[in-house]
């Protein structure tokens, strides 16, 4: 849908927002939920960079993330190396708690 209203109004997305309730995002609604459009969580996570390190150095990060020089794969697997497994396990629990799954339970065959 091309209109936002009308979107709304279908129920099939919703205004969301942040925990500061400043900033409204259009979230889209799935069976487990409601879900963040990917513009929205992009738009949501440069609003996150600019308040934290500022406009300059989240402009710099971009630059660096899109370069070629700047291999994801390998910046994550040296990340999660250094990251004990206790601790990795602790805060995939965390995660789970606070966000616990909302869909449908498969079926496994």
């Amino acid at each position: 849908m091309s209109d936002p209203k009308a979107a709304q109004r279908s129920g099939k997305v919703s205004v969301c927002t942040d925990k500061t309730g400043e900033s409204n995002y259009i979230c889209q609604r799935d069976r487990g939920g409601i879900k963040m459009s990917d513009t929205a969580l992009v738009r949501k996570c440069m609003d996150i960079l600019r308040e934290q390190v500022g406009i300059v150095e989240a402009e710099r990060f971009i630059y660096v993330m899109r370069t070629d020089a700047f291999d994801y794969t390998e910046w994550q697997k040296d990340h999660y190396d250094r990251i004990a497994p206790a601790t990795l396990d602790a805060e995939v629990d965390k995660h789970s708690l606070q966000h616990p799954f909302k869909g449908e339970k498969a079926t496994v065959i």
